[in-house]
Formats: C-alpha cells, sequence, structure tokens
C-alpha cells in the first residue's frame, strides 16, 4: 500500500538520524508533504542478491536523491576533520570565488568504510561529485581504496589531512610551535595561552589513556576555553592555510585542483 510505504520511508529515516536530532524529527510528520518515493536497490556481485540501500548518512541521501546537486560533496572521518576542512575552505572559498554553500560535509564514518562508500558511488555514478578526506594515520587504506574504485572504472582521488597521524597531533604541534600568532585567535594572552597547554599535558600525564592522547589534550584544552575541539580545529586549518604552515600544501592544493575540476564538470 502506498501510504504504508511512505511510513516505512519516513520510520527508516529516523531510525538513521542520531539520537541528538530526533528531536527535531516529529514536527516534519506534521507536514502534509510526500516524502521521496524512490528506493535506490544495489545488487551484491557475488551472490547477486539485490537489497535495498541504506542511506544512513544525509550526505549519501542527498547525493543520490538529487538533493545536492550543484554542490561537492566531501567526506571525511569525524568532527576534528571536518573542523580542518572547514578552515581549509575558509581561505580557498575567498580564493577561488566559493560560498559555503557549495560544499555539503559527511562525516564520523570510519576509515574501514571508505571503500564500501565508493562502491556505492561507484555504481551510481557520483564519484565526481565527491571528495574523500582521510586521516593521516589512514594513509595505509589508500591502495585497498583504490582498488576498489577501478573496479567499477574510476578514480578515487583521496586526499589526507597535514601529518602522520591522527589530526589532532597535528594541531596541538601546530599550537605548541606557534602560540604567540594562536593565542590571540583565541582571545588569550599567550602566557595564558601556554600555562593552559602545559596544565593540559601535566592533567594527563598520569591518567590512563585509551588510545592516542593527542585527543585528550585536545578536549581539556578546547574545554577550559570553553570550545570544542572541531572549533579549534577550523581555526588551525585556516591559519596554516593562509600561511601556507608545515604540511597543509599537500592537502590544500590538491583539495584546490578537486574543486577545479569539479567547477568544470
Amino acid at each position: 500500500h502506498p501510504a504504508a510505504g511512505h511510513a516505512g520511508v519516513a520510520a527508516h529515516r529516523l531510525a538513521s538520524e542520531p539520537a541528538n536530532h530526533r528531536r527535531f524529527a516529529q514536527p516534519r510528520r506534521a507536514r502534509q508533504r510526500t516524502p521521496e518515493a524512490r528506493v535506490f536497490l544495489d545488487r551484491d556481485d557475488r551472490t547477486g542478491e539485490a537489497h535495498r540501500l541504506s542511506a544512513y548518512r544525509d550526505i549519501f541521501q542527498k547525493a543520490l536523491y538529487g538533493q545536492s546537486r550543484d554542490k561537492l560533496s566531501i567526506l571525511c572521518e569525524d568532527e576534528v576533520a571536518e573542523g580542518i576542512i572547514l578552515g581549509v575552505l575558509d581561505v580557498l572559498n575567498v580564493a577561488m570565488g566559493l560560498r559555503p554553500e557549495d560544499f555539503v560535509i559527511g562525516r564520523n564514518t570510519g576509515r574501514d568504510e571508505f571503500p564500501a562508500h565508493i562502491r556505492t558511488l561507484s555504481k551510481f555514478d557520483k564519484m565526481s561529485e565527491f571528495v574523500f578526506v582521510l586521516d593521516g594515520d589512514s594513509r595505509g587504506m589508500r591502495e585497498k581504496i583504490e582498488k576498489t574504485a577501478e573496479e567499477y572504472g574510476h578514480s578515487a582521488r583521496l586526499l589526507f589531512l597535514p601529518g602522520n597521524s591522527l589530526p589532532e597531533r597535528w594541531i596541538w604541534a601546530m599550537l605548541s610551535r606557534a602560540a604567540d600568532r594562536y593565542a590571540p585567535l583565541l582571545g588569550l594572552q599567550t602566557a595564558d595561552m601556554t600555562r593552559a597547554m602545559q596544565d593540559s599535558e601535566r592533567l594527563l600525564a598520569g591518567a590512563l589513556q585509551h588510545g592516542d592522547p593527542a585527543k585528550s589534550l585536545l578536549e581539556a584544552f578546547a574545554g577550559d576555553l570553553e570550545r570544542t575541539p572541531a572549533a579549534i580545529a577550523r581555526i588551525v586549518g585556516r591559519r596554516e592555510a593562509e600561511k601556507n604552515g608545515p604540511g597543509i600544501a599537500d592537502f590544500l592544493i590538491p583539495l584546490r585542483e578537486r574543486i577545479q575540476a569539479w567547477r568544470q564538470l
């Protein structure tokens, strides 16, 4: 029954939304608006079995449903990665005459999921509308992801954030080496910023760490400033892009080239 189908689509979308966004979903059901009726089916190359493609992330749903037409979609791993990207785009947008509205950024996807994303977008011929940005410590995934794209006649053209480790470690290094330049951007005196960073390092020195301590350091420092790690990441990304700081060129230049190629489509 059509109505049941629409209800199923709406229920699927609500279930796939993060919990902190669900409170906004209730008013939508009261609107007199017909939900998107198209369903995308994917076929497993090995078993031949067809199944419904789950548009569990907004960036894929918008691309597959044509809602992000004339926009360049950028997929990254997490909020801090997104912050760096937004900071670099703050600089490129001015230089290239672009607007923030020209981009759709998706995040919160693990690096191990990228081959599956590449496969899906290749099948639906959406690769030219996407830029894939991985953390510096994900460089070992390059060959696997690129081979996946080649199987479907596409090129992945991956971009990697500065450094060879987590982006938080690169951010911390940039803050440490240029505290005098970052302090004003964070509303601090240089001595106060240096002291806050040292306090964060002392606080975590004796603590039991799970994973890279750079994440905890940046979170503690950001908390002291009543900011988020993503907000600080954007400040660092912007400042390093403006000054062509260490490591940023290897990310900024290919990102600019991908944007230029997209504009020529």
